[in-house]
């Protein structure tokens, strides 16, 4: 079993490697998966490694088969808001001893740039609940005295955000994140029952009806109005749609067909892949976390500016996959992402620099939430590519993955 050491209490990530695709310049992406489907679910991305020069690294996070449990102490830091930050910290610093590990361990090709594409270093690709760990880890670059290693400085060149879950509080934020995902990582004004209907947020269903009904919930299919995204970009904060003309346009339950994904995993996969238990221990409990610290880190990978002349997660490229199938609150995330991006170019005017990394949002047609629909090409499109779809005045373009729209 592989594992590796994040710090000098005995903690340990387990990992699953797909190993060197044969070059010396491969690209080495570490995918860290959500809140109820361990890193097994990215397996079936690894026949598309190679061809893609690319070595992936499924990533086990705290709490979940393989890698260390959350203490009882640690668990309490969880539970209580005025430990939040201490407790984000000790993630990133754990994330950050991770991949410094790897990197050493692994011989990492030296990252490089040729003809306008990137290889060899590390990529992060976080999807789902991954997002609360991604983002204030890419946030921490910014600030020098955080426990970044420097050859994970040196070497992180992209991160993909994918997809995100709701939190169980009533007093969190909402979808207002990055790539697919959902809500609460970035510290938006939380969303009402009545303005957007779950099961996951209803108080009539115990944790254990909640745990069930949250993989059919999360990896179905569903039919949004074509003009959320049709209005995709809009150049000024005027152009955004009102809260409630926005969730007007957002279906809450899914389509009969196609079936969601979860339930047509065989049973003897979702027995290896599914872990409930980390969903409600730890999982869900860090959606809840304080929404003025998943704020303020969206808005410093939004902004990308340099913080005091560090080296900041301004350089690295950040790709936000949003898809048009996907649970209404990771769709929510789009319109937040306009918003945020709107806003620091009205407050903080353009501090791009010519060694900045690109800020891009990938819209992905007919694809829901469920990291299995992610095809092969997500290694070209959004690890590779040095175009950048943000554009110095604040806005985003946009490029479609999948069918195209009728």
């Amino acid at each position: 079993m592989p594992l590796a050491p994040v710090d000098d209490k005995g903690t340990q990530l387990f990992f699953e490697d797909s190993g060197p695709p044969g070059s010396n310049d491969y690209t080495t992406a570490v995918l860290i998966h959500g809140a109820y489907f361990n890193s097994g679910i990215f397996r079936p991305m690894i026949p598309y490694a190679k061809e893609n020069n690319l070595r992936l690294v499924l990533l086990n996070q705290r709490d979940f088969r393989g890698s260390t449990p959350f203490s009882p102490t640690e668990l309490t830091m969880l539970y209580s808001p005025d430990q939040h930050q201490d407790f984000v910290q000790y993630r990133i610093a754990e994330l950050g001893s991770f991949l410094e590990w790897f990197i050493k361990e692994q011989k990492v090709p030296v990252p490089t740039l040729q003809e306008g594409k990137r290889y060899g270093g590390i990529a992060v690709i976080a999807w789902s609940a991954a997002n609360a760990l991604a983002v204030p880890f890419l946030a921490s670059f910014d600030t020098v005295s955080a426990r970044i290693p420097e050859p994970v400085r040196a070497y992180l060149h992209s991160a993909v955000l994918y997809g995100e879950i709701p939190s169980l509080s009533s007093t969190s934020s909402v979808p207002h994140k990055s790539a697919d995902p959902p809500v609460y990582v970035t510290g938006a004004q939380p969303v009402t029952q009545e303005e957007y209907y779950t099961p996951i947020l209803d108080p009539i269903y115990s944790a254990e009806e909640k745990t069930l009904r949250f993989p059919l919930w999360v990896t179905g299919y569903y039919t949004h109005s074509s003009e959320l995204f049709d209005n995709l970009p809009v150049a000024t904060q005027n152009d955004l749609p009102s809260r409630k003309q926005f969730f007007s346009r957002i279906q809450s339950n899914p389509d009969e067909e196609p079936t969601p994904t979860a339930a047509r995993i065989p049973v003897t996969t979702l027995e290896e892949i599914a872990e409930p238990e980390g969903l409600m221990r730890s999982h869900l409990p860090i959606s809840a976390i304080s929404a003025s610290i998943f704020q303020d880190a969206f808005s410093k990978i939004t902004s990308r500016s340099h913080v005091d002349g560090a080296s900041s997660c301004s350089q690295v490229n950040i790709a936000i996959v949003l898809c048009t199938k996907s649970v209404g609150y990771c769709v929510c995330t789009g319109m937040e992402i306009q918003r945020i991006g709107l806003r620091s170019q009205v407050e903080c005017g353009d501090r791009t620099t010519s060694d900045s990394g690109k800020l891009s949002l990938h819209i992905w047609d007919q694809m829901n939430h469920c990291v299995g629909n992610i095809s092969q090409t997500m290694g070209y499109t959004c690890l590779r590519s040095e175009s950048s779809l943000y554009s110095r005045t604040g806005t985003f373009r946009k490029t479609s993955q999948g069918s195209s729209r009728k």
